[in-house]
């Protein structure tokens, strides 16, 4: 009893940052809130009124209709978050850049791959995204290319 005292975890709750984690659509920390709360009622112990409160929504969203992964968050979010204008930029002045060709496919020869498929590799996107950049972004890209020649062209005359 006396070591139980002196120990500065005891009353640590280990559900708080789950829960927010939860709250703000991690549906990793939700599956593990789930394994939680199964394995303390599997064992005959109550829940945590944080974890109780949460567990209890869920429930009551099931009973109102919703899917099990709509009610506790368990769903992986599709897709990709949408990357920044700047980057999808540096990708496509990348793949400008690249002395490989303006293909997704491996070369016919196995000497290389496209430029859209290394800039997947490289990237971790797919190589139909890294040829939209490139079609979104060539058109300013150009116009810098050719406004920077000009000013070379200005500086090298005068």
């Amino acid at each position: 009893m006396a070591e139980d005292n002196k120990n500065p975890l005891k009353n640590l709750d280990l559900y708080s940052v789950p829960l927010s984690q939860s709250k703000n659509g991690d549906y990793l920390a939700s599956r593990e809130l789930l394994k939680g709360a199964s394995n303390l009622l599997a064992k005959g112990e109550l829940l945590p009124k944080e974890l109780a409160a949460w567990v209890s929504q869920g429930l009551a969203k099931l009973a109102m209709g919703e899917n099990a992964n709509s009610a506790f968050n368990l769903s992986r979010p599709r897709g990709m978050p949408g990357l920044s204008e700047e980057m999808e930029e540096l990708m496509a002045e990348h793949i400008r850049s690249s002395k490989a060709g303006l293909h997704k496919a491996i070369n016919s020869d196995g000497s290389g791959q496209g430029v859209y498929a290394e800039a997947a590799a490289s990237f971790g996107i797919s190589a139909n995204s890294a040829e939209k950049y490139y079609k979104k972004h060539i058109d300013r890209i150009l116009m810098q290319e050719q406004i920077m020649q000009e000013i070379i062209d200005e500086n090298n005359e005068g």
